[in-house]
C-alpha cells in the first residue's frame, strides 16, 4: 500500500513538473494517429518493418533503415515508427531477438544520438497548446523543414530510439555505451534524460561523471529534470549516487522515488536473468 501511495506522489508530482512535455508527447502521438509515421515526402505505405522471426536461427530482413545510413548523422530520411521500436525491445527483453533487430535498434539510437534538433517548447500557457521556442523555429527555418514532423521526432521518436539503444546495451554493450554516451551531449533535454536513464539501468557507472556533468551544466534545471537525474543516480544503487541525491529531494519526493527505482531494478533484474536463456547472448 505505501509503494501504490509512494508511486502516485511521484507521477502527481511529474506530472505538474512536466506538464509540458506530456502536452508535447499528446501532440506527437495525435499526429501519429493519423497514419503519417513516416517523415514529409515519404509514402508511409512503406514504413513498415519486419520485426524477424521468432527464433534465432533464421534469417531475417529489413527494408526500412539502412543502419550504415542512420550510424552517418541525422541525414537518414527514413524513420522506424515507435511502436515497432516497442516491439523490437519486446524482442530483446524476451531473447526472441536477432542480430537484424540489433542493426535496426543500434542505427535508430545514432540517429536520435546525433541529431540536433533541440527540444521544440518553451513552456505550456494551455495544456493543449504548448509554445513554440524560438530556439527550435529558428533550426527549422534554417532547414525548411516540416515543423509537425520535427516536433513528432523530437518528442517521441528520438526519445524511443534511445530506448531502443538501452535495449541494445543488453547485448552489445559497447557500442550502446558510446551511442547512449553521445546522446548525453544532445540539444534535447528529453533524448538526452533518456540517455543518462538508460546508461544508469544498464548500471555502467564509469558513466556517472559524466551523468553529473551533463545536470550540471543545466541552467535552472526544472523539477521534472531534477527528478529524471535523481532517478538516474538512484538506479546505480550505492552510496555514491545516494550521497549525490539526498540534498536535492524533499524527503517525500526520495521515499516516493525510492519506490520508482526498486521498481526498476526488479525490472531489470528480470529482464537481465531472461536474455541469454536461449542462446542468444
Amino acid at each position: 500500500m505505501r509503494v501504490d501511495l509512494a508511486k502516485m506522489v511521484l507521477a502527481r508530482l511529474a506530472a505538474a513538473a512536466l506538464g509540458f512535455l506530456t502536452c508535447a508527447t499528446v501532440f506527437a502521438c495525435s499526429v501519429s494517429s493519423r497514419g503519417d509515421d513516416a517523415p514529409v515526402g515519404q509514402d508511409s505505405s512503406t514504413a513498415n518493418v519486419d520485426l524477424g522471426p521468432d527464433t534465432p536461427d533464421q534469417n531475417a530482413t529489413s527494408t526500412v533503415l539502412n543502419p550504415a545510413i542512420a550510424r552517418a548523422g541525422p541525414t537518414s530520411d527514413r524513420r522506424i515508427p515507435v511502436v515497432h521500436i516497442g516491439m523490437m525491445i519486446d524482442r530483446v527483453h524476451a531473447d526472441t531477438y536477432d542480430e537484424n533487430i540489433l542493426d535496426l535498434l543500434e542505427g535508430a539510437a545514432s540517429l536520435a544520438a546525433l541529431s540536433d534538433i533541440p527540444f521544440p517548447y518553451a513552456g505550456a500557457t494551455d495544456v493543449f497548446e504548448p509554445e513554440v521556442s524560438s530556439e527550435f523555429q529558428s533550426w527549422c527555418d534554417a532547414r525548411s523543414c516540416d515543423r509537425e514532423s520535427a516536433i513528432r521526432d523530437a518528442v517521441a521518436t528520438f526519445p524511443t530510439y534511445i530506448l531502443g539503444g538501452r535495449a541494445l546495451g543488453i547485448v552489445r554493450t559497447e557500442e550502446a555505451v558510446s551511442i547512449l554516451m553521445t546522446a548525453l551531449d544532445s540539444p534535447n533535454n528529453v533524448v538526452a534524460m533518456e540517455a543518462a536513464l538508460s546508461l544508469a539501468w544498464l548500471d555502467r557507472k564509469e558513466a556517472r561523471q559524466a551523468i553529473l556533468e551533463w545536470y550540471e551544466g543545466i541552467d535552472n534545471p526544472s523539477p521534472g529534470v531534477r527528478l529524471h537525474f535523481s532517478r538516474a543516480m538512484l538506479l546505480f544503487d550505492d552510496d555514491v549516487s545516494w550521497s549525490i541525491v539526498q540534498p536535492l529531494l524533499g524527503d517525500d519526493e526520495l521515499q516516493a522515488l525510492q519506490a520508482i527505482v526498486k521498481s526498476d531494478l526488479d525490472a531489470r533484474d528480470r529482464i537481465l536473468s531472461t536474455v541469454g536463456r536461449s542462446g542468444n547472448e
